[in-house]
């Protein structure tokens, strides 16, 4: 799946390809792809649709210092976080609000990162805080989140690419 800037008026430089699904379990083709700066949602009823739906999104995080850094995801209905390609927590009861907490040792650098969620019906939301090694409790800002886009839609066969930097 490629994302095009179809406009001219530029992609976003910072945050993550969220992909969204009309199934709950990341599956079938994808309904639709954005670039999300924040992952932060209280989705109204109708937003993005009724339910059942599920989303991913992915990119790098980068951190700024070696340490442990504090995640806290909240989700309703289910949440799952990775990074490196690693499960680092998750929250997956159906039909209600879901929170994990999970404090991670990384060093300076970008790393992978991908926030699961589902929806079957009811209240929508999703939140990623994090806190950094002698920083503040916070949601995890759009300035640590890179956009990786890929250019086949095959899980199998994903060729990634840096969002272009802008001039």
């Amino acid at each position: 799946m490629c994302i095009r800037d179809r406009f001219g008026i530029g992609l976003p430089q910072h945050g993550l390809v969220g992909t969204y699904y009309s199934t709950e379990n990341w599956t079938g083709p994808p309904a639709f792809t954005v670039i999300s700066p924040l992952v932060l949602f209280a989705w109204a009823e109708n937003e993005p649709w009724a339910g059942p739906f599920s989303d991913s999104f992915s990119g790098e995080l980068e951190a700024p210092v070696d340490g442990s850094y504090f995640f806290s995801v909240n989700g309703d209905d289910g949440v799952r976080l990775w990074l490196d390609g690693k499960v680092v927590g998750e929250a997956l009861q159906p039909d209600t609000a879901n929170e994990f907490n999970a404090t991670v040792s990384l060093t300076a650098g970008r790393h992978a990162i991908r926030v699961d969620h589902f929806q079957r019906g009811g209240g929508k939301a999703l939140e990623l805080w994090w806190q950094p090694p002698n920083g503040p409790r916070q949601v995890v800002p759009p300035s640590v989140l890179c956009c990786l886009l890929y250019t086949s839609p095959s899980p199998r066969d994903r060729t990634r690419s840096r969002m272009p930097s802008s001039a």
